[in-house]
């Protein structure tokens, strides 16, 4: 049986604050308990200190069977989902994961996170490389 490696407890260095990987820092992580495994959203920032673009290529849970980022666009006065894929983030620009906007989201988790827990996520980029970040998750709805 995989173990689940969810984290409980305080804060670490890595959740508590800004993670970084060349001229890219990541920081504000947190996610909200989902009801089922189905799938969790996650939240967070990605800067790019640098003076050139960079683009994330992958995100990986060790939690979850798979991660996207999605977006939301307008079709037909309905909002939908869109894949995001290999997002380009521009020299000393951001890309921000908010509730109701571009979020995270993992699929297929192996055990249900619970306030209190924190998810693993690391994120490749082309040119900072990769860097892996703790989420902590919170009870849905509460503010980051």
């Amino acid at each position: 049986m995989a173990a689940l490696l969810l984290l409980a407890g305080g804060c670490t260095a890595r959740d508590a604050g800004i993670v970084t990987s060349g001229d890219i820092q990541v920081h504000g992580g947190f996610a909200f308990a989902p009801p089922t495994t189905s799938e969790a959203a996650g939240y967070f920032t990605i800067v790019n200190r640098g003076a050139g673009p960079d683009t994330l290529l992958t995100l990986t849970s060790s939690v979850a069977a798979g991660a996207m980022l999605h977006g939301q666009v307008q079709d037909g006065g309905m909002v939908r989902m869109v894949h995001l894929e290999a997002p380009l983030i521009l020299a000393r620009d951001s890309l921000v994961l908010s509730p109701g906007g571009t979020h995270l989201m993992l699929m297929t988790l192996e055990q249900l996170p619970k306030q209190g827990d924190s998810l693993p996520v690391t994120l490749t980029f082309a040119r900072a490389g990769t860097v892996t970040v703790m989420l902590p998750v919170r009870a849905y709805g509460d503010a980051p």
